[in-house]
């Protein structure tokens, strides 16, 4: 099977440079498509496994959270009773104040610590806690919608939906929540499946991410949630407004009240962060091993059909390499373009190494006629390469690389020029 001929392979002028983060975007794009359906297949199923976690252990702390103020306000209403019966009840309502007032300080006293605990590791170890903590407000700041609580991620559902369905039912409560914690950990899951097979010169945050990914996710997870179940409280207790989209009516009180829970129990949520299984090791796996797996390139065809340097593949090679006696012209146009330069565009240098740009600039309008067959092979290196570039041999040679590298510098590029016009 031969692969997508490009035209801007052969005659567009290639001189816009995409952004930064569309450059990346294609670069993600193109090692997607270079992996096999099944790891995909896989990664989906992951995906699915952690939102239903996500879901399951939301779900469980709310339940435990409307379970434990049932059971409190049963247990005060019993007691005030009683205390009623004895002509006690402003004792024992001071006493209950009292027990309040108590677990107050013993709630500030626990964040006073924890404060205390991150300053004195931001002092012992400022390289490791400073990303986490900057991880962790800006995903808080981003999902709450800021210190006002407008905005964020539980008011998308305005943009979805409209302004009509603001307060879903969907959106402010835990399964928004979940569906971001779900989200940045797919995106992770992502990175880490599809990374072997980036273009050999890509984007070094991708690299980067990889060496030092596991705190910043589970940063940016909690911050994620922390934002929304402030979000939420503020909904819930400082701008009062019905859900939109229930099935049955309900009196203001109890509005706010789901909100308010449904903020606590995200809230609760943020110490109970898993770990992804699989990933956390495969993430330092492959930290490891990027630098050496960015100097081999992936097969650019599925019709790649043996391993390097396996009998069966000599065996094809040598069937295929055969050329016919060259004649006077064809000699003579061989040494005409070799005779030309080519001047690599600005916009494919960012995927091509500096060797890779020199072998271009000297042989890619002889490597351009071989692939179109408007001259034919000569000796067994261009035979070699014409099979290279139809994808029927794996590359081996200088050359041969560099053509593939132009290939998949084309088509990143082509992508990601047209996600810059679709921003």
């Amino acid at each position: 099977m031969r692969p997508t001929t490009v035209p801007a392979l052969y005659e567009v002028p290639v001189q816009r440079v995409p952004s930064r983060a569309d450059a990346m975007a294609a670069e993600l794009l193109f090692a997607i498509r270079q992996t096999d359906r099944s790891d995909l297949a896989f990664l989906g199923v992951a995906v699915v496994g952690d939102w239903g976690g996500a879901v399951t252990r939301r779900a469980k702390g709310l339940f435990d959270l409307a379970s434990s103020l049932a059971k409190g306000a049963v247990k005060e209403v019993q007691g005030g009773i009683e205390a009623s019966e004895r002509s006690g009840l402003p004792e024992h309502l001071l006493g209950r104040g009292k027990c309040a007032w108590q677990a107050s300080e013993a709630f500030v006293s626990r964040m006073a610590r924890t404060a205390g605990d991150l300053i004195l590791e931001l002092r012992e170890d400022p390289s490791e806690a400073g990303p986490r903590l900057l991880t962790l407000v800006l995903a808080a700041l981003a999902s709450g919608g800021g210190v006002d609580g407008d905005g964020g991620a539980p008011d998308l559902d305005i943009p979805l939906f409209g302004i009509g369905a603001h307060r879903s039912p969907f959106t402010h409560s835990i399964l928004m929540g979940a569906t971001l914690e779900t989200a940045i950990y797919a995106l992770t899951r992502l990175v880490v499946c599809v990374h072997k097979n980036l273009p050999a010169q890509h984007d070094p945050v991708f690299d980067k991410f990889l060496a030092g990914a596991a705190p910043l996710v589970d940063a940016a997870a909690r911050g994620a949630s922390v934002g929304i179940a402030y979000h939420l409280l503020v909904d819930g207790l400082a701008q009062p407004a019905a859900y939109h989209g229930l099935p049955f009516p309900m009196p203001m009180m109890a509005h706010q009240t789901i909100l308010a829970m449904n903020g606590v129990a995200e809230g609760a949520d943020v110490p109970h962060k898993p770990a992804m299984p699989g990933v956390e090791s495969d993430l330092h796996r492959r930290a490891e091993t990027a630098s050496e797996a960015s100097e081999f390139r992936k097969p650019s065809s599925p019709a790649h059909k043996f391993a390097e340097n396996s009998p069966e593949r000599a065996n094809f090679a040598s069937d295929r390499l055969a050329f016919g006696e060259p004649t006077s012209r064809a000699i003579s146009e061989h040494e005409r373009l070799a005779k030309m330069t080519w001047k690599v565009p600005r916009g494919l240098r960012e995927w091509l190494s500096s060797d890779e740009i020199q072998i271009l600039e000297r042989h890619r309008h002889k490597m351009v006629a071989l692939d179109r067959g408007t001259i034919p092979p000569i000796s067994k290196q261009h035979a070699r390469f014409v099979l290279v570039a139809r994808g029927e041999l794996v590359a081996s040679t200088e050359l041969e690389h560099a053509w593939v590298a132009l290939r998949e510098a084309t088509v990143i590029y082509n992508a990601a020029v047209k996600l810059s016009r679709q921003s």
